[in-house]
């Protein structure tokens, strides 16, 4: 009979390969989640290089938020050896010259030296003196008197110590074995006093001398001898620091110039990160292209997305938002800017769209660089505002044929001989002087120009396209030109003298017997301008610039329109037609001003930097009150933002009262008060495009308050530089606790999440590994144990059968 046989050790089973097939559908779910886990952490470090490239991005908006990045200025000095010169961003930008005649010098005494004090060559400033005596010091500026007493055992070193111990404005020093005094203070105000005090012969025998005598430094700036008692002068030039090194004989330039280099290279830096941070953006939200069935499977049923490459942000609703706000932020303009310098493309930073293989359509920014330096050397520009329509008021002008006309040589220019004779005289209406004229066979229309300017009859002549031009220095009627043809020849008819541009007495800007005034506000304050005609345009020039000539300056433009522009520059430079009040519609029309014309001045710091206020609408009156502006009772209209107030007066009222009248009508709405003209203001509380105040009515016994019906005072919006709404904007991604911070954290969470349930997943299979290969062991010892009861078994039947042959053997 055969022996019972298990395989293997034991059971002859393979127990690992066993467990790992009963444990490999557990495990399925690990690599599911580590996949997603993997996704997460390449989101997360493509949100870490969008932090990091915004960040950087935001760095260079720091800088374009300074002040400073855009009005740095250069000092040049056109002979270093002479001066060197540094400048703030207060100096003005010009050329000045310098001549230095002398440097600032410290006082300086120097004694003999120890060998020549003591007779002993090898004497060094250790060395005993063998003096007695003492004296006194002090710098001129100093408030107390050094005294020292010199004793036999002194040496050179001693005395150096006594003296600076002494704190009397100088410092003593050793140089080469002999003492040296020196005044801590430059100039004249460091001249040094020694006194011997007697008591021995110390003070002679050290031989004290000076060697640099107390000088200021002196220098010739605008024909002005100006002494300073420094080296390093900032006191003159303002904003300018002068490093006086040496002196001259004849003057040496300083040119102060804004330094566009800062800017330039703050622009370009800003321009480089944007750059950098869209195209990150763009890899990091592309999809690779549809896959066409062309190139399939017939058999492969699998969507068309199954196999396509996405980039780790793409789809991400925080990363779409983010590029489509700052796309727009650099796009458009600055409100409240002078419209010439509001944008980045006023500047030459301009988007480019670019497409290619594989590409999507990406918008980047690229500098036009020759614009860029143009705006950037362009000084601020000043606020104006400019008459629209008609002509107000024109000059008279006539206007001869063509050199080819008169001559009948069609290539005739301005200097070909006429072979003309005859005269003519010329003069304008105004003018006190006739102009004689004589036409020789010699002059051509330039040499006849010339004898009309010479003859000073308030006209101008001048060529055009090879026509003689005369024009009217003086505008409307006054300026009439008269030509006279005073015979001896046909030069005046064949000249063919024609009108080029009529006047009439309607040219008035203003007519007579009308009257109106204008109120214009210039940089916060009001300036109010009456008419009454007739004034011509030149006329109604003059009148506002006696009233405005020191804050703005009113003119007549190449287009014969009426300009007012600001004296004051830059972003602050401020001009609003705030009133324009007529005594009959239409008076003061020709002007071409219409009330709420503005303008702000030009600065290409304002498009980054610039912060504005909004103002509050306002009104004030044409001229001060009077002790008692309400004579009789009546009713004052207001208008406040939109809505209507009316204070009734009831009998005189002096001016405080009717100011606190008026303020107990208005209440939160707005605010009147006197200002320092005593003027009566009244402006909205609040600010804005939405704030305005106008009068609406104002009865006959109110005219003391000098204000007007229809008069009318808007509020302005405020500005907001590019860089500053930058900044916030990147500041609410990047700052501690901001979106990308919040970002990352929830896909740390997330990770967590999923670390979290591979780890119970981990311990749950480790678990059932742990049961199964108990399980096995169990299986192996009892197996062992049958395996152990079969041999003994065996060994029982084996026995039994022996003995069973044995029996029958015998």
């Amino acid at each position: 009979m055969a022996g019972i046989q298990i395989g293997g050790i034991v059971s002859g089973f393979d127990t690992q390969s066993l467990i790992t097939a009963l444990t490999e559908n557990d495990k399925k779910p690990l690599t599911l989640m580590q996949d997603k886990k993997d996704r997460l952490a390449a989101t997360q470090s493509a949100w870490k290089d969008v932090n990091t490239r915004l960040t950087n991005l935001r760095s260079t908006v720091t800088q374009l938020k300074m002040s400073a990045t855009f009005n740095s200025k250069t000092a040049t000095s056109g002979d270093e050896k002479v001066f060197t010169a540094s400048a703030s961003t207060s100096a003005a930008a010009g050329s000045y010259q310098i001549k230095v005649n002398k440097l600032a010098e410290y006082n300086r005494y120097a004694s003999s030296s120890a060998a020549t004090i003591t007779g002993n060559s090898s004497a060094t400033s250790s060395t005993a003196l063998g003096l007695t005596g003492g004296f006194t010091f002090k710098s001129a500026d100093s408030t107390s008197t050094g005294s020292i007493t010199v004793t036999s055992t002194d040496t050179l070193s001693s005395i150096q110590q006594k003296i600076n111990n002494a704190n009397a404005g100088v410092t003593a020093s050793i140089v080469e074995n002999s003492l040296v005094i020196k005044s801590n203070t430059m100039g004249a105000k460091g001249q040094i006093t020694l006194t011997d005090a007697g008591g021995g012969t110390a003070f002679t025998d050290l031989g004290l001398t000076q060697t640099t005598a107390a000088q200021d430094a002196e220098i010739v700036y605008e024909g002005m001898t100006i002494t300073r008692g420094t080296n390093s002068i900032s006191d003159v030039i303002s904003g300018v620091t002068l490093n006086l090194v040496g002196v001259s004989t004849t003057n040496v330039s300083l040119t102060v110039a804004t330094d566009t280099t800062k800017a330039s290279d703050a622009i370009k830096a800003f321009v480089e990160q944007y750059n950098s941070l869209m195209d990150f953006i763009a890899e990091k939200t592309a999809v690779d292209p549809q896959d066409t069935l062309s190139t399939r499977d017939s058999t492969d049923l699998t969507p068309y997305d199954a196999n396509r490459k996405r980039g780790e942000l793409q789809g991400d609703p925080t990363i779409i938002s983010l590029v489509s706000q700052i796309r727009t932020m650099v796009s458009k303009n600055v409100a409240g800017l002078n419209p010439v310098l509001s944008a980045l493309s006023a500047i030459g930073v301009t988007t480019s769209y670019y497409s290619g293989d594989g590409e999507k359509q990406l918008a980047t920014l690229v500098i036009n660089d020759a614009k860029l330096q143009q705006a950037l050397a362009d000084a601020p520009g000043s606020a104006s505002v400019t008459g629209r329509g008609e002509t107000p008021v024109k000059y008279n002008s006539f206007i001869s044929k063509t050199a080819a006309g008169i001559t009948g040589n069609t290539s005739a220019t301005a200097t070909t001989v006429l072979n003309l004779t005859g005269s003519f005289t010329v003069k304008s209406s105004d003018s006190s002087t006739t102009a004689s004229v004589t036409v020789l066979a010699t002059d051509s229309l330039t040499s006849i120009m010339n004898k009309i300017n010479a003859g000073s009859a308030g006209v101008t002549a001048s060529i055009v396209d090879n026509k003689l031009q005369v024009t009217s220095n003086t505008m409307g009627t006054p300026g009439q030109v008269v030509l006279t043809d005073t015979g001896g020849g046909t030069a005046f008819t064949d000249l063919g003298f024609a009108v080029d541009t009529a006047v009439s007495s309607a040219d008035n800007a203003i007519q007579s017997g009308q009257s109106g005034r204008l109120i214009v506000e210039i940089d916060g304050k009001d300036y109010n301008i009456q008419f009454s005609g007739p004034k011509t345009s030149q006329q109604v020039v003059d009148d506002i610039n006696t009233v405005i000539g020191s804050v703005a300056t009113a003119s007549i433009n190449s287009d014969n329109r009426l300009v007012i522009t600001n004296r004051s520059t830059g972003v602050n430079s401020v001009i609003r037609i705030k009133q324009i009040m007529e005594d009959h519609a239409g008076d003061l029309a020709k002007l071409g001003l219409t009330q709420g014309d503005s303008g702000r001045g030009k600065d290409l710091a304002a498009l980054f930097t610039a912060q504005v206020s909004e103002t509050q609408g306002t009104i004030t009156s044409f001229s001060a009150l009077g002790s008692t502006p309400v004579t009789s009772s009546g009713t004052l209209g207001l208008r406040i933002d939109g809505t209507d107030y009316y204070v009734a007066f009831t009998g005189a009222y002096n001016s405080s009262d009717a100011v606190s009248k008026i303020n107990n009508v208005i209440g939160s709405a707005g605010q009147a008060y006197l200002d320092s003209n005593n003027c009566l203001v009244i402006r909205s509380l609040k600010s804005g495009t939405s704030s305005s105040v106008q009068v609406t009515r104002i009865d006959a016994g109110l005219t003391g308050l000098n204000l007007a019906v229809g008069e009318y005072g808007a509020g302005a919006k405020g500005v907001t530089g590019l860089a500053i709404t930058l900044d916030n904007y990147y500041a609410s991604y990047v700052a501690s606790g901001g979106i990308l911070s919040r970002k990352q954290q929830s896909l740390t969470d997330q990770m967590n999440d999923i670390q979290d349930q591979m780890d119970a997943l981990n311990a749950r299979i480790k678990e059932k590994e742990d049961r199964l290969w108990q399980m096995f062991s169990d299986m192996e010892t009892k197996l062992q144990k049958l395996q152990a009861q079969s041999q003994t078994l065996s060994s029982y039947l084996g026995l039994l059968t022996s003995s069973s042959s044995s029996s029958s053997s015998s």
